[in-house]
């Protein structure tokens, strides 16, 4: 098969959870509406930013239990269907630990670049600063739950376990990782979170290449988000 179809192949799943954002998003914000309008939220009387923010992080948590329902059938089936040798390792404790101590030094890393860098980028620095703040709305439990433990598992699934194993079949490893990566940094769909997302991509694609288990990726991702959740309850 040519590499440019496994490619296009290998866009598939960032496209249909592209489209399961945008579709879950959508049915969210009508039930909002249905909602708000006996509530008497309408035309420019408008309910408190922050109950808007809540509704996004809701609608955010059930995009991502509908792309664990959705992409873990499908990585299953793709694991089933393969023809690569499994390989798939035990964790041990020391592998547990090592992932997790991985996990630490990427968010601590991405943190020191993005305080040393983006204050020189203020158009930058800003959009980001809004758009973290959108995400973390009052460092509710909600919030927490949904970045720190429904985005790695969702996310995971769809980039290092199907993306992954729908082109690995037929291409380097090397070109896999980068093209899943590439679409990791894209799904953020921000420049400062694309920047750090393809880097993290990358590690987390060499990740499932020597363990051959996605929940190794799990782990590295939840303790990033794990982290960040609390150096922003912190700060």
């Amino acid at each position: 098969m040519e590499k440019s179809k496994v490619i296009m192949r290998g866009c598939i799943p960032c496209m249909v959870a592209i489209g399961i954002m945008y579709g879950v998003t959508l049915v969210a914000l009508c039930l909002f509406q249905l909602v708000s309008n006996p509530l008497g939220w309408s035309g420019s009387d408008v309910p408190d930013e922050s109950v808007l923010n809540y509704v996004g992080i809701w609608a955010t948590g059930c995009v991502h239990f509908v792309y664990i329902i959705v992409f873990y059938k499908w990585f299953c089936k793709r694991t089933v269907d393969s023809t690569v040798e499994d390989m798939r390792k035990h964790l041990t404790k020391r592998d547990l630990l090592g992932l997790i101590a991985l996990g630490v030094f990427l968010q601590l890393l991405v943190s020191v670049l993005l305080n040393y860098l983006l204050p020189y980028f203020p158009v930058l620095n800003e959009s980001y600063q809004e758009l973290y703040e959108s995400i973390l709305p009052g460092n509710s439990i909600v919030a927490f739950g949904v970045t720190a433990f429904l985005a790695p598992v969702g996310e995971e699934l769809i980039f290092r376990g199907v993306t992954i194993s729908v082109m690995e079949e037929h291409l380097s490893f090397w070109i896999v990782n980068v093209v899943q990566a590439f679409l990791f940094g894209l799904y953020h769909m921000n420049l400062v979170q694309f920047l750090y997302a393809f880097a993290i991509g990358m590690v987390l694609g060499s990740v499932y290449k020597k363990y051959r288990n996605i929940k190794a990726c799990i782990l590295v991702h939840a303790t990033i988000n794990l982290l960040a959740n609390v150096i922003s309850f912190i700060g």
